[in-house]
């Protein structure tokens, strides 16, 4: 509930619960005591709830820590991202646990299924991945929705290959990661012809370093030390189709079942622009990760 909302009757939390009118009064009389909640009772219109402390509600309910499933945090950004996303529910008091996995469909696959709370992906990937959903299965929906260069910084995102543009074979061997669906569409909308060769993300610049593939779409912040390999080069995408969308996947989203009533209620709470301003400073190097 959020502050402002009325609360449920004593008879009809007794009929829900099916206790007594005792125990629904103790369980009232320690949410307030304890801080959890603030209660404004006003006799005959009944109760309403004030205002709510997260961090205690979850203590009061010995709840698990919320998890939740982040990509791996190979770039920037990312480790930005969950630096932010620690710190905000760590300010409200929610215990969190991070774990990484590759692939927004990985990602979103684990949401569906409860294996955890909340997950975050391109706001692109997050769009598709509801709208072809079964219909049977149960619906997600963006709790937390950032603003551009949130997911991949402007021009962040560009072509390595193992030769100069202008040395390409005319039908190059495309390196494409079909566990991804943002690695994926950006490689169809760079490159409309060539071979596709099915590699996994973070081996891509060792492929093109090897010689397996020619070219490929990569994260510029995820370079690290294989982009220094003096057989590779890049240059910015260059269809017009793929810097738009590389613009549509820059905003990053947080997603979660629409019935993780606790899991919203948290994420409801985190202010997003505390969020960005974490990842700006890890980005920049003014602080350190804390993924």
């Amino acid at each position: 509930m959020s502050p402002g909302d009325r609360l449920p009757s004593v008879g009809d939390l007794q009929r829900e619960f099916g206790v007594g009118t005792g125990t629904v009064s103790a369980a009232m009389g320690e949410l307030q005591s304890s801080g959890a909640v603030e209660v404004d009772a006003r006799q005959h219109r009944g109760s309403f709830l004030v205002g709510r402390d997260l961090g205690r509600l979850w203590e009061v309910m010995r709840w698990r820590p919320m998890l939740g499933v982040l990509p791996l945090p190979g770039s920037l950004e990312f480790e930005g991202l969950a630096s932010g996303l620690r710190s905000e529910l760590t300010r409200l008091g929610v215990p969190v646990a991070l774990i990484y996995a590759h692939g927004s469909t990985q990602r979103y696959e684990m949401v569906v299924t409860e294996r955890a709370d909340f997950a975050v992906m391109s706001a692109s990937a997050s769009a598709f991945l509801s709208a072809s959903s079964s219909p049977t299965r149960p619906a997600t929906e963006v709790v937390i929705g950032l603003g551009p260069d949130s997911y991949y910084a402007t021009d962040s995102v560009v072509v390595i290959a193992g030769s100069e543009r202008d040395q390409l074979p005319a039908h190059p061997r495309v390196g494409i990661d079909s566990a991804s669906y943002d690695h994926t569409q950006l490689t169809h909308s760079e490159f409309h012809e060539g071979e596709f060769v099915d590699v996994r993300y973070g081996l891509l610049p060792a492929a093109v370093s090897a010689g397996m593939v020619d070219v490929a779409v990569w994260h510029r912040t995820s370079l690290g030390i294989g982009i220094l390999d003096s057989r590779l080069t890049t240059w910015p995408l260059t269809q017009p189709a793929a810097q738009s969308l590389h613009g549509d996947l820059s905003h990053a989203v947080v997603v979660s079942l629409a019935t993780n009533s606790l899991a919203r209620a948290a994420l409801a709470d985190v202010d997003p622009a505390l969020v960005e301003q974490t990842q700006r400073r890890v980005a920049s190097g003014a602080a350190l990760p804390l993924f």
